[in-house]
Formats: C-alpha cells, structure tokens, sequence
C-alpha cells in the first residue's frame, strides 16, 4: 500500500525517480575552470563536456557569461584610467 510521503512526494515512485537524480553542480570555482578552459579553445566542447561532465550546451553559457564579464570588467578599467589623464 502506497502511504503518502512528507515534502509532496506522492508515493514511492515519485521518491526513487527523485532519488535517482544526479546531485546539482552549481559551484562558482568549476563553472569558471570550465569557461576558462573553454576560452583558452585547446579543447573541442564535447571533450570538455566529457572531461568535466557537464552539456557542452551549459558550456557555451558558461563561456559566453565569462566573456561579458571580461570585457565589462576590462571596460570599466580602461574608462577608469582615461579618467584621470
């Protein structure tokens, strides 16, 4: 008999399906070893995918953020300093 489960999971089923999934990687650090590495382009997306086991698609946005960042960061520095001239 399938007796409700606390936290809404609706019976066992639903617990092994939520069990079985693979524990989220949302680490700052790994997603920027990942960017750089695909930045530095020594490596295709689908190596670094395997490498690192993440979608090359989560890559490409990981890659693509860093980049923005970089060049706002860089933008920034260089408004900065032709400030001061």
């Amino acid at each position: 008999m399938d007796k409700p489960l606390p936290n809404g999971v609706g019976n066992t089923e639903d617990l092994e399906h939520l069990m079985s999934r693979r524990p989220r990687r949302n680490h700052s650090p790994a997603k920027a070893k990942v960017a750089l590495a695909a930045l530095r382009g020594e490596k295709t997306l689908a190596e670094l995918a395997q490498q690192f086991d993440v979608h090359p698609n989560r890559i490409s946005d990981w890659k693509a953020s860093c980049w923005r960042v970089s060049l706002a960061c860089s933008g920034a520095a260089y408004r900065r300093s032709r400030r001061w001239t």
